[in-house]
């Protein structure tokens, strides 16, 4: 018992020092570079659909039907920062073309990050927090004709 209980005070000393490295680092990545980066079996699968960025970035001949969420997580254990938030923002993607298409949506726009629900609007940067063992993205936007 008492081995066990020392064992169990050891462990303790070896994960607590970790916890300070939890927190979320936040970083505004180039969609330009996500995008220039993207493989090409996430190209196939995204296909011609249509993302537009930023506020007011609506087509003038589209129509809105709906507005879409998504929250997208990827394991960031061994991978750069840039990599996983890449993933991340792939798997965000996907997400918003499915959902939309679910709603016979041709594309989204106005997609703006949304980071623990705050809007973050922009046609160059998505907004990608970086912990210790995941990186995550939040994106919403809205679907159209």
């Amino acid at each position: 018992m008492k081995r066990f209980l020392v064992s169990l005070v050891v462990a303790g000393c070896c994960i607590l020092p970790l916890t300070s490295y939890a927190s979320d680092d936040i970083y505004n990545m180039s969609i330009e570079s996500a995008m220039k980066l993207m493989p090409e079996k996430v190209k196939n699968q995204l296909g011609d659909f249509k993302f537009y960025f930023g506020k007011d970035s609506k087509p003038l001949t589209s129509s809105v039907v709906g507005t879409i969420h998504t929250s997208n997580r990827t394991n960031g254990v061994l991978k750069s920062y840039q990599k996983s938030c890449n993933w991340a923002f792939y798997s965000a993607l996907i997400d918003l073309e499915k959902q939309a298409k679910a709603m016979d949506g041709k594309g989204v726009a106005n997609i703006e990050s949304n980071w623990k629900n705050n809007p973050t609007s922009s046609n160059e940067t998505y907004v990608c927090a970086n912990g210790l063992m995941m990186s995550g993205v939040a994106l919403k936007g809205d679907v159209i004709k």
